[in-house]
């Protein structure tokens, strides 16, 4: 999750603390579709961390 969060801070041009608390910085200056498509890589992004997370056996304890 947080290389996602890097990757889009560095395609954002924005530091990670900006794009994620920011009020004036990262993804307030998209545009609405912008936010959109934003919004649907970091669900999708999470849904694949959380996915991984229940392979590994992470869930129960197991794993890393």
């Amino acid at each position: 999750m947080l290389d996602v969060i890097r990757k889009l801070a560095t395609a954002l041009s924005v530091s990670a603390d900006l794009l994620l608390f920011g009020k004036d910085e990262g993804v307030s200056r998209c545009d609405a579709e912008e936010k959109r498509v934003i919004r649907s890589l970091l669900e999708g992004m999470i849904l694949k961390h959380e996915a991984r997370r229940w392979s590994s056996g992470v869930h129960n304890g197991k794993g890393k």
